[in-house]
């Protein structure tokens, strides 16, 4: 049974923009049985007439930054629920992004990861300025760097 996961890149408002389209494609392509994907994927797999099984919309705090964490989080909620967190599960982001959501997802003891990878481009009309070109998502990666540190994303 292939379980999917899918992290978005930017977005531009109410769309999904060029790197969530191109992501959309990637999971539609590989047909898995289970899908989990945050909404920007989830609109572009609903257009290409797949079901979702689960998406993540929102942070479960009010007023706070939906973050890569907190969407491995809800998304392992949704595993555990559905008794499916024994498979290996198929991981789809984007390039630059891949790792990070890959050492999160082993952080809160997932270990069965495949990560997919596909050639999925920057969108330079997303509203997300970090995911516009490698340069502007390497620089705001430099900078949180500290923070993934304390959060336990990087370990020896």
């Amino acid at each position: 049974m292939k379980i999917m996961l899918g992290f978005s890149f930017g977005h531009r408002g109410i769309e999904p923009g060029l790197s969530n389209e191109m992501l959309a494609r990637v999971i539609n392509g590989l047909t898995p049985a289970v899908i989990s994907v945050q909404w920007e994927i989830g609109i572009m797999l609903h257009r290409l007439g797949t079901t979702t099984h689960h998406e993540v919309s929102m942070h479960r705090k009010v007023g706070c930054y939906l973050d890569t964490e907190e969407v491995a989080r809800q998304m392992i909620d949704f595993l555990q629920k559905s008794h499916l967190t024994d498979k290996t599960l198929y991981v789809v982001a984007h390039p630059a992004h891949l790792p990070r959501c890959v050492r999160i997802l082993r952080k809160l003891g997932v270990t069965t990861v495949n990560p997919i990878k596909a050639d999925i481009p920057y969108d330079p009309a997303s509203y997300q300025i970090w995911t516009r070109s490698p340069l502007l998502f390497h620089i705001r990666e430099i900078l949180a760097f500290p923070i993934y540190l304390f959060r336990g994303y990087y370990t020896a």
